[in-house]
């Protein structure tokens, strides 16, 4: 039974107990059955609509029970509403309750669902007799997905800024004032969801049982440095859509994201726009933190970087990519539902809690920025290696994932971004990964054929990571494998 510890302040529901006619138990030890009906309604056109649950109670006992029926609706940021009801149950008979949310809770829902896509919610029920918990039962609900159109922002006055002595002056195309809660851009939050994962090396997934948002809102704005700034809570992450007119998919721009580096902060910038990214994560740390954050990861890793009592910048270089996948649809599936850039994308900061996390302050944020940036090859390192006879190293760029989410179609455009990045980072060859026979087609001879017609100049060095029985699959002999490697 869920502790009152782990409760936030009761639902306002309207009960109806209706009587029928069916068997039950007695509080001697017979059966004592308890069954979650459907929603009324899971298709609502506003926070407005009802929506009711109901709970059946059966007692087949001989007896009368009388008892307290605890009801407990969780969204999916874990954030619980709880009402409690004392109910009377006639031997031999039945009774239904009917749980109506209120207007706070059908609220908070229908928030969550029109502006983020989390559908999923969690309806706990517990019937209990003194210190006694007779029944329980949890059922999942989840709504019809329908996210509102954002629109487009209008374009910004042509303006051009100095970035850097790398980048020089750009092209401003948008810019996102955290801070400012009148910012036009559309925003959302969240927290910890449902949909989180939780396996991995070790079993995780008890916490989704276990679980509460304590934090009725994941963020909020605070002064910081002298200035105010965006702060999530906790596990806590918020989103704003970059949506100004403008936006060309194919080319390459630079998102420059302002932070304070006044305490210790583990934070993960996801830009779904980003063409070379599966999910376009990327995270960094500032101060003391606990590293290695995801749950699957069993050690975390320490980390105490020098902090400046400053505003710094973060910057990523990326190439657009035609599609990004919408909110509130799974990802990555063959039932994701994708857009297109040139509508905008969306750019998540993210939080770790303190579970994880227990060093750090929550993921803050000051500006976030877009430029254009008009000419790659002109930003390209330019690598001087020593003789041959000396010896050279290669500085290689690999990983796990090859990128390109949703169109097959566009490996060599795939594969130019890849070198393009190696060739603006310095790296002096790419090691592509290769799971299967097939990714020899899909990413190695795509990389191979634009490096060769643009004279890019970057190794090509494919890499196996495959099954610890690919060599017996596939017939290597013993004499041919290495050892101890």
């Amino acid at each position: 039974m869920f502790t009152q510890q782990r409760q936030v302040s009761a639902l306002v529901a309207v009960l109806v107990l209706i009587g029928a006619v069916f068997a039950w138990t007695n509080a001697a030890g017979a059966e004592t059955a308890l069954t979650i009906g459907a929603c009324s309604n899971l298709d609502p056109a506003s926070a407005a609509d009802p929506l009711l649950i109901p709970v059946t109670l059966k007692n087949s006992g001989t007896n009368d029970l009388a008892g307290t029926l605890e009801c407990e609706v969780i969204d999916y940021w874990f954030r619980p509403y709880t009402l409690t009801n004392e109910v009377t149950v006639k031997a031999g008979a039945s009774a239904v309750v009917k749980a109506a949310f209120d207007p706070a809770l059908r609220e908070r829902l229908f928030k969550a669902r029109h502006e983020t896509g989390a559908n999923l919610f969690r309806f706990n029920a517990t019937l209990c007799c003194g210190t006694q918990t007779l029944a329980r039962a949890e059922k999942y609900f989840s709504f019809k997905s329908r996210i509102k159109d954002c629109g487009m922002l209008p374009l910004l006055a042509s303006t051009n800024e100095y970035v850097d002595d790398l980048f020089g002056n750009l092209k401003l195309l948008d810019e996102v004032k955290c801070y400012d809660p009148s910012d036009p851009h559309p925003f959302i939050e969240g927290g910890r969801g449902m949909g989180a994962k939780g396996s991995g090396g070790v079993p995780q997934d008890e916490w989704k049982e276990l679980y509460r948002e304590p934090n009725p809102t994941f963020t909020g704005v605070e002064k910081i440095l002298g200035q105010p700034c965006r702060v999530a809570r906790g596990w806590g992450w918020f989103a704003y859509k970059l949506n100004r007119e403008g936006l060309s998919p194919g080319k390459s721009y630079l998102l420059v994201v302002e932070y304070p580096e006044d305490v210790g902060r583990t934070i993960n910038i996801f830009n779904t726009g980003n063409f070379l990214a599966h999910t376009g994560d990327q995270g960094f740390h500032t101060g003391r933190t606990l590293g290695d954050h995801w749950t699957r990861t069993v050690n975390s890793e320490y980390v105490d970087y020098p902090l400046s009592g400053k505003y710094q910048k973060w910057y990523s270089f990326f190439n657009l990519g035609e599609k990004t996948f919408k909110l509130g649809t799974p990802y990555p599936s063959s039932n994701t539902i994708k857009e297109d850039t040139a509508k905008g994308f969306w750019i998540f900061v993210q939080g770790i809690g303190p579970s994880m996390d227990a060093l750090a302050s929550g993921a803050a944020v000051r500006t976030i920025k877009l430029y254009e940036v008009p000419n790659v090859p002109a930003l390209f390192l330019q690598v001087n290696r020593p003789p041959l006879e000396l010896g050279r190293r290669e500085l290689i760029e690999t990983s796990e994932s090859v990128g390109g989410r949703f169109d097959e179609k566009l490996k060599e455009a795939r594969a130019r971004q890849r070198l393009y990045n190696a060739r603006f980072c310095g790296m002096t060859a790419i090691a592509p990964n290769m799971l299967s026979r097939s990714w020899v087609d899909d990413v190695t001879a795509p990389l191979l054929t634009v490096n060769r017609a643009e004279g890019l100049g970057v190794n090509i060095l494919p890499r196996l990571m495959i099954e610890r029985d690919i060599f017996q699959s596939i017939a290597v002999p013993e004499e041919a494998r290495v050892v101890d490697a």
